[in-house]
């Protein structure tokens, strides 16, 4: 027992060393950044999760199962043999190490599943890297391994730290799929170097430095993908958070904006607000996707847009319009097409639509266009809901409130001629949110 520990010790002492190394990173890893603190524990299951500890358990069936089974029961020819191991070699390792990282991603305690074997296909390829470099000498790939792994887990904190500080996923596949192929690569390259120990001296110096460089620019290919992957993640970022801030400076012009339109036609520009807000909870209502109804919600303050070119006589006017004024009135939906017509962006197309078509009708006898059904765009079919559910129960210069059971009785008799069925159901669901906000943005309320 002593001859076999002292032999086994002799010629793994080294991988044993980056295996304790491996589960003392990956230890680390678990309490850092996911507060597991089973110390013992996972030092143990790291160190025989390991890629070391694995491939030595590959290598011990290997003695076993080619001796006393593939070459008694399969190949017979010495010259065969000769080929055919270092291949079958490569076979148990592949397959052992697909049970390592099949155990380890089960186990690990990832941000996802892809991560954990992200990170245990990574120790693979330096354990493989080293193992090509240090082949001859132990010491030289202990060396190696330490730098390389060294390396690596600050490339896997900084990783983290970014992982953990986005809400967008890291392109995890083809880093995988990179780690596969140097994996299959560095095999194919022990392969290699096992059939040309055969060989003299000088050709086994050779292919080992070939199968070195080999193996370290795929490595520093790999290492440069996965660079470039999170930093086009983190410019990703830098635009999602630039578009963001646009939008709510747009959301805030927009408003402001309103607000002077709502001014000049003798409303408040609490009006603007409510409206908004009871075209969001419609929205959120039809199922639409959160950014669209965030959209809908900032677009909707420019639905009356065109008011700016109406006269204030007519915006002003105490009483009911004559026909001739209403018709100018109506020409506040024209006016809105055109000034809007050259701007460009999401919000201001959506605004658009709804400047222009939230006065059509669902029977199409609405204007400017008698656009009929779902000729109209959703955002405005949604809006002329909000719009003539706030105008009805608002005070205006020439009319009362309405109550709100007698604005949603008018809503119910006007579903299917001048609103989308659909759009109406929405708002009955959405009813006691949006009373909740008639109340809280009253007219009143302080801007």
């Amino acid at each position: 027992m002593s001859i076999f520990l002292s032999l086994f010790i002799e010629a793994y002492w080294a991988r044993m060393c980056t295996a304790l190394l491996f589960s003392i990173i990956c230890t680390y890893s678990s309490a850092r950044y996911f507060n597991n603190k089973h110390i013992l524990r996972n030092l143990v299951v790291y160190f025989l999760l390991s890629e070391a500890f694995v491939g030595i358990v590959a290598e011990y069936i290997v003695a076993y199962v080619w001796p006393y089974v593939i070459c008694r029961y399969i190949i017979f020819r010495p010259i065969m043999s000769m080929y055919a191991f270092p291949f079958f070699c490569a076979f148990i390792d592949i397959l052992m190490i697909h049970v390592g990282c099949h155990l380890f991603r089960r186990y690990a305690h990832s941000l996802d599943k892809k991560n954990a074997i992200l990170d245990y296909m990574s120790y693979v390829i330096i354990g493989r890297l080293c193992m090509i470099f240090g082949a001859i000498y132990p010491t030289l790939y202990l060396i190696t391994y330490i730098i390389l792994a060294l390396l690596l887990l600050r490339h896997i904190r900084f990783q983290y730290d970014f992982m953990l500080n986005t809400n967008h996923p890291i392109n995890l596949h083809d880093m995988i799929r990179n780690r596969m192929f140097a994996f299959l690569l560095f095999e194919l390259l022990n392969c290699i170097m096992f059939i040309n120990f055969q060989s003299s001296e000088f050709a086994i110096i050779l292919v080992q430095f070939l199968t070195t460089i080999v193996g370290f620019i795929v490595y520093a290919f790999i290492s440069t993908f996965d660079r470039e992957s999170i930093r086009a993640t983190r410019e990703y970022d830098d635009k999602i958070a630039y578009m963001q801030q646009l939008e709510t400076s747009q959301e805030q012009i927009i408003q402001r904006f309103s607000e002077i339109m709502e001014t000049k036609s003798g409303e408040t520009g609490m009006h603007v607000k409510r409206v908004s807000e009871y075209s969001a909870i419609i929205a959120e209502e039809l199922g639409i996707h959160e950014t669209a109804i965030r959209t809908i919600r900032i677009a909707s303050m420019m639905h009356d847009v065109g008011k700016l070119l109406i006269s204030n006589e007519i915006l002003e006017k105490p009483a009911r319009l004559t026909d001739a004024e209403f018709e100018e009135m109506k020409l506040h939906t024209v006016y809105a097409e055109k000034l809007l017509a050259n701007s460009t962006g999401l919000i201001v197309n959506v605004a658009r639509d709804i400047a222009t078509q939230h006065h059509e009708r669902w029977d199409g006898t609405g204007y400017p266009n008698n656009l009929s059904g779902n000729d109209i765009s959703l955002a405005a079919q949604i809006v002329a809901v909000a719009d003539v559910y706030d105008a009805l129960t608002s005070v205006r210069s020439y009319k009362d409130a309405w109550s709100a059971e007698d604005a949603q009785r008018e809503i119910v008799a006007e579903e299917g001629t001048h609103f989308s069925p659909e759009v109406v159901d929405a708002f009955f669901r959405g009813l006691e949110r949006i009373e909740n906000v008639r109340e809280m943005y009253r007219d009143d309320t302080p801007l």
